[in-house]
């Protein structure tokens, strides 16, 4: 398994891991650690480039919660 770690982008937070995936899934835009921005509209080339699961980081302590592609 391959796994991606993203966070919220533009200073967003997300204290409960529900409002991350929330958003996740209405398309909003969130960070590659360490790259660049991406959303759910990537999900298929993620898959075509091997991801099968990303860690969603969700607040300031750097809570996550799985996403299964």
């Amino acid at each position: 398994m391959t796994t991606l770690s993203i966070m919220p982008a533009y200073g967003r937070n997300y204290v409960a891991s529900d409002d991350a995936i929330n958003s996740w899934k209405a398309g909003a835009d969130f960070k590659i650690v360490g790259g660049p921005y991406l959303s759910i509209r990537d999900a298929e080339k993620l898959k075509e480039d091997g991801y099968d699961r990303i860690y969603l980081h969700f607040n300031k302590e750097f809570s996550y919660r799985i996403i299964y592609l």
